[in-house]
């Protein structure tokens, strides 16, 4: 965030819950959706790993299964399974950026 763009706002007469509005949360706006998809990777790699060690029902224990009674085919469904859904929802995050949040760095 520049300190121009704030300068800029206040020498045109804004005050400061209009600066803090229109140019603060402007500026800070990509930086959180761009975060927003590093957590959602992190979420997913956490959520497979804390199923897979605790044992509960979900995605970690199909994985589980599959590796105790060495089926491959289930381990390959559910590794494609998952990688496709947290593919498109990265996409749809990034999709959301470029639509919304397109005045930030890339």
């Amino acid at each position: 965030m520049k300190q121009e763009y704030i300068d800029a706002a206040a020498s045109l007469g804004a005050g400061k819950a209009l600066i803090a509005r229109s140019v603060i949360w402007k500026s800070a706006e990509p930086y959180l959706i761009e975060h927003l998809l590093q957590i959602h990777l992190y979420v997913w790699s956490m959520l497979i790993a804390f199923e897979f060690i605790k044992g509960g029902y979900g995605l970690g224990m199909i994985f589980s299964r599959a590796l105790e009674f060495k089926d491959l085919s289930a381990l390959f469904s559910s590794l494609l399974i998952t990688g496709i859904t947290i593919y498109l929802g990265s996409l749809a995050i990034k999709s959301l950026k470029n639509k919304f949040f397109f005045w930030g760095f890339n």
